[in-house]
């Protein structure tokens, strides 16, 4: 079964799925000869036809906008930075709790704040009131907003940044004594 599993599983090393954390098991969409798979492009096809190019074109430049938005709002706060410029419609950043000590190493702060956003990740995916994945860029571990579904707006991308916020300020409390406390 493992030769299976090895021989169709495709594996992208800039996402990561704590499945211990979460308690889901396989992912079953990672797996299968993509050349089985069903016309996908029949449903695209179909769409253009029925709603036309320039509804597709404005639905993408929507949510490019609110990308742009997002990284906007990471940017006017303290407790977030932005990871990455903002393209097309995906915004890359990370929470990053006020008050870290200010003698803490960079290596040890880099691993700290990958470590926590790595958490609050599992906590989103857990919590249910918005999602977002992840992303490893130049070694730190962020968070992603990647937007596609035609029903988001605005209020949607401030949630993302609460709902952030308010685990990744609970998650601190509890990860910090372990941080301040480390061996000199």
């Amino acid at each position: 079964m493992e030769v299976l599993r090895e021989s169709f599983d495709a594996y992208a090393a800039y996402t990561v799925q704590d499945k211990d954390a979460t308690g889901h098991g396989i992912d079953l969409g990672r797996y299968g000869p993509s050349f089985s798979r069903g016309f996908w492009s029949l449903r695209v096809w179909v769409s253009l036809l029925a709603h036309g190019h320039d509804a597709y074109a404005r639905r993408i430049s929507h949510d490019a906008a609110l990308a742009r938005y997002l990284g906007a709002r990471v940017e006017e706060r303290d407790d977030f930075e932005l990871c990455a410029p903002v393209g097309l419609s995906i915004a890359c950043f990370r929470f990053v709790p006020p008050g870290l000590p200010a003698d803490l190493d960079a290596d040890a702060r880099e691993a700290y704040l990958s470590a926590l956003n790595q958490r609050i990740m599992t906590g989103i995916q857990l919590d249910g009131r918005v999602f977002c994945s992840n992303a490893i860029l130049e070694g730190r571990f962020t968070l992603r907003v990647c937007i596609v579904n035609f029903r988001t707006e605005a209020d949607e991308m401030d949630l993302v940044l609460d709902v952030a916020a308010e685990l990744g300020t609970q998650l601190d409390r509890e990860m910090r004594p372990s941080l301040v406390d480390r061996p000199a």
